[in-house]
């Protein structure tokens, strides 16, 4: 009986995941067109930003109770999977053609990431450092708007337009509940999924060690992961894009600056982790010079790798 209902948990959750994942890209993408935004712009500011609120309300909440550790372990936990799954996964599926003001924004998340872990292991974050990060990402939504046209890609001319396609929604008041709708069926997906696996996971006798580095860890990344099939599916390459760059820059800067202002964080030691997110920032980077698929399924192994060292070291076996 409890099989059946932890498997209705995971159905229900899949399907609120992929119904929440397209009305999220129908929104954002009306949207965009209406204000001639450019999709990377739309995808960093609302889909990004939005699928990354989650790990805001975790990290606040974790750093308030005395647990720094846990909230700066959510933060690059949460980069690592972004870039490396959800990104490395778009990468080997399609190879995507971007404009260079993206490939800048890559360059720009290396610096913040080298910078964040630079102060999380010899510093802490107190509230200057906060103030800091808050500015830094006010500078980046600055950065933002000020491209926000841009909404071809590099060399493309108008006629080229691939976002004629675009369904425009009836009314700015749809266009609001596809993506608040949207928002929520993703947040509400991936908990029930999540813990749908994690019951069935127990009930089969797997611990509660390899459940958290694997079925809750990935389960704060399955909206980004999702709302990227979603724009596969809508051709919006861009929006992929902005959705993990967003989304990367808002954990590292806005997450970070706001949870460190409630309550200042103690330095770290330098961990395993640390240096993988580094790497696979720097990866990305190089991602957007090669535009390989081989990008791609690189990013999956290091993923794939850094879960199964992460259960070893917490293991100690």
């Amino acid at each position: 009986m409890k099989s059946l209902i932890f498997a209705t948990w995971m159905l229900g959750g899949l399907f609120l995941l992929l119904r929440g994942g397209t009305w999220l890209v129908v929104g954002t993408a009306s949207v965009g067109v209406r204000l001639s935004w450019s999709p990377f712009v739309m995808g960093a500011l609302v889909m990004g930003f939005g699928t990354s609120a989650p790990e805001l309300f975790a990290t606040i909440q974790a750093n308030t109770a005395g647990y720094s550790g846990l909230a700066l372990g959510n933060i690059i936990g949460s980069n690592i999977a972004n870039m490396a799954l959800i990104m490395g996964f778009a990468a080997m599926v399609r190879p995507m053609a971007t404009d260079p003001f993206i490939w800048k924004q890559s360059v720009w998340l290396l610096i913040a990431t080298a910078v964040m872990v630079t102060l999380i292991t010899f510093f802490g974050i107190d509230r200057w450092f906060a103030g800091g990060a808050l500015l830094a990402m006010a500078f980046y939504v600055v950065s933002l708007m000020r491209n926000r046209q841009r909404s071809l890609p590099y060399g493309m001319q108008q006629q080229e337009d691939p976002r004629q396609h675009v369904r425009v929604l009836s009314t700015w008041g749809w266009d609001g509940v596809y993506i608040i709708g949207g928002l929520v069926a993703l947040m509400v997906g991936a908990d029930a999924l999540v813990h749908g696996a994690s019951g069935v996971a127990r009930l089969w006798g797997v611990s509660d060690t390899l459940i958290g580095l694997t079925l809750v860890a990935m389960g704060t990344s399955l909206p980004e992961l999702f709302s990227v099939l979603a724009s596969f599916r809508h051709g919006e390459d861009d929006l992929i894009v902005g959705n993990i760059l967003g989304s990367s820059f808002f954990n590292i800067l806005a997450i970070l600056g706001v949870a460190a202002m409630v309550s200042p964080m103690e330095a770290q030691p330098f961990l395993f982790s640390h240096g993988v997110v580094l790497f696979v920032v720097g990866w990305l980077w190089l991602f957007y010079i090669w535009r390989q698929r081989f990008s791609g399924v690189s990013l999956l192994v290091v993923y794939g790798a850094w879960l199964l060292a992460t259960l070893y070291l917490s293991t100690g076996s």
